[in-house]
């Protein structure tokens, strides 16, 4: 989780009927990852702005079938009384991100050097793309996830679309060379459409600055992938 938990009244409640409106279709852990991403990306925009929310947390074809009432039901919770909500799942919240950054940081054994180039690139650009708009690395991240199951990636696409849902650290290996450069220009599309392509590229310049510092740069550089 990028920053510390709200206490302030008014969020405590918007956390707690997400939890809430999760509850029929979530076990108690994958409620907790989600209020964590909502938390995140989406607990400073708009109470009902869900849309992008659902598709990020609705990772498999069945929960994706039931996106309409997962929305109905977040809605109603954002409508119940205080009473009516499950208690602040904050402590809960607080041990699973402890428990994650515990066991997720090291970069997976066997990873390629362009694997390794790949994740930095897409995922430095989704960072500064979240500082030029509120929700524009959002709307990439789900963007990619709906087209991700298209492209017949095998394996890899499994581990990639659960990355893109912020539900593991690293994407793992598998992807080839053209298809690493297909993903980054799809992402360089839809962020083109949210933020203009200067601001885009901007991003994406900047991440690859990042990535030409880590090691594996002197072994495969990232401009390959661009």
């Amino acid at each position: 989780m990028a920053g510390k938990i709200s206490t302030a009244p008014e969020m405590v409640l918007r956390r707690r009927a997400i939890f809430t409106g999760l509850g029929p279709f979530f076990d108690a852990e994958e409620r907790v990852r989600a209020l964590c991403i909502w938390q995140d990306n989406f607990s400073s925009g708009p109470v009902y702005a869900l849309h992008d929310f659902i598709s990020l947390i609705c990772d498999s074809p069945q929960r994706l079938r039931l996106r309409g009432e997962i929305h109905r039901s977040l809605l109603k919770a954002l409508n119940s009384q205080p009473g009516e909500l499950d208690p602040d799942p904050k402590g809960r919240m607080e041990s699973y991100c402890q428990k994650r950054k515990l066991t997720s940081m090291a970069t997976p054994s066997g990873q390629r050097p362009q694997d390794v180039m790949f994740e930095s690139l897409l995922g430095g650009f989704f960072k500064y793309l979240e500082r030029l708009e509120n929700d524009a690395a959002v709307k990439t991240r789900v963007y990619l996830m709906e087209h991700v199951p298209r492209m017949d990636l095998g394996p890899v696409g499994d581990s990639l679309s659960e990355w893109l849902a912020f539900k593991q650290d690293h994407i793992g290996r598998g992807l080839s060379e053209s298809q690493m450069r297909k993903l980054l220009h799809m992402a360089y599309v839809s962020a083109c459409e949210l933020c203009g392509p200067v601001q885009t590229d901007r991003a994406l310049a900047t991440a690859k600055r990042d990535a030409e510092t880590m090691p594996e740069a002197g072994e495969f550089a990232p401009g390959n992938l661009l």
